[in-house]
């Protein structure tokens, strides 16, 4: 009775352990080289989110410059800059970039101030700056805190970060 069993069970077929084994091992190979690669482009991204919105920031800002004449960045505060762009969230304090954020700082001779800052934080946490100096040079900025000053920044900006 058991030679019957046996011959009966001879002819189902199926994987070994072996093989799962193999096929286990080779996912598991597979998934340690991708996942590192997909969260690096995550990283990019969220970097990448953080440096557009500061973009749009100065462009509103420089706008701004232009329709204020000889007041330079006077009086440019989160209310007026949403006049000029209405996708981004203007704020005073920390920005966080990925809720459309940017954090404007102007400086300069009250009633004439020449030089402003516009900063986004990106969710990876890396701080991405603009600085616009009181002679009119742009500096970008990356670090983990605000710029205040060119000191750590990138000079003249030539469009890319």
């Amino acid at each position: 009775m058991m030679v019957r069993r046996h011959r009966e069970r001879h002819g189902q077929e199926g994987f070994t352990l072996i093989e799962l084994l193999v096929v286990v091992l080779i996912i598991g190979i597979l998934a340690s080289i991708a996942i590192p690669a997909f969260l690096g482009q995550r990283r990019k991204a969220q970097d990448n989110a953080a440096k557009s919105i500061v973009r749009s920031g100065v462009i509103a800002a420089e706008s701004y410059y232009n329709e204020n004449g000889a007041n330079g960045f006077a009086g440019m505060i989160p209310a007026l800059l949403a006049d000029q762009e209405q996708n981004v969230n203007w704020t005073t304090g920390p920005a966080d970039a990925s809720r459309n954020e940017v954090q404007v700082n102007i400086f300069g001779p009250v009633g004439n101030e020449d030089s402003y800052v516009l900063a986004a934080t990106s969710k990876t946490g890396t701080v991405f700056s603009y600085l616009r100096d009181p002679n009119g040079a742009a500096y970008r900025c990356s670090g983990t805190t605000s710029a205040t000053s060119t000191s750590g920044c990138v000079a003249p900006f030539a469009g890319g970060w």
